[in-house]
């Protein structure tokens, strides 16, 4: 049990790297080369990050109202949707596309958050190893960390697009791994 528990606080930190840093913070250093490459403007930029905010206070609440079949199920949902969401910034220009598409990534960041939060806490409890459950919002700032190396060193005017994509793929590439664990070793237990 002890074993398992900590699996699943592993398999939340990527959980947590993939939705607050990859599609979260990863675009505040990216949205000053979107407003160069596109006709966005600040007040523009402000509100794309406005939509994102908003999702992310839907998406807190949405587990307390509603679990569409368990919790694992569900943040596996969220976990993909989040990274379609991302994926899809990188396609287009449109400025209403990108709000629709920032909404979705706040709403199942936030969900994600709250699920992760939740079952994580729920399986270190049951070992009594509630206090190193700051290890598990840990991922948050080392994604943070991790993404912003990266954009500094990738990131420009013409590349914005395929930083988009790359921290998509990463973020699916962690996220095969966790379902993979999740599947085949815990029998869909997270």
């Amino acid at each position: 049990m002890k074993k398992h528990a900590y699996k699943q606080l592993l398999l939340g930190m990527i959980a947590m790297l993939i939705v607050m840093s990859i599609s979260r913070f990863a675009y505040t250093p990216i949205l000053p080369f979107m407003q160069q490459d596109t006709s966005m403007d600040n007040q523009e930029a402000g509100f794309l990050a406005t939509w994102n905010y908003l999702g992310y206070l839907v998406g807190a609440v949405i587990p307390i109202f509603y679990i569409y079949k368990t919790k694992v199920i569900d943040l596996k949902i969220y976990l993909a949707l989040n990274i379609i969401s991302t994926i899809l910034m990188g396609f287009t220009e449109q400025y209403l596309i990108w709000s629709i598409f920032r909404l979705i990534s706040g709403i199942t960041s936030g969900t994600v958050f709250v699920l992760t939060s939740n079952i994580v806490l729920d399986s270190l409890k049951k070992i009594q190893r509630e206090g190193i459950s700051g290890v598990l919002y840990s991922a948050v700032g080392l994604g943070i960390f991790l993404s912003s190396i990266y954009l500094y060193f990738f990131a420009s005017v013409d590349s914005w697009k395929m930083v988009c994509f790359r921290n998509s793929f990463t973020g699916f590439g962690l996220n095969c791994i966790g379902f993979y664990e999740r599947k085949y070793k815990y029998n869909n237990k997270f």
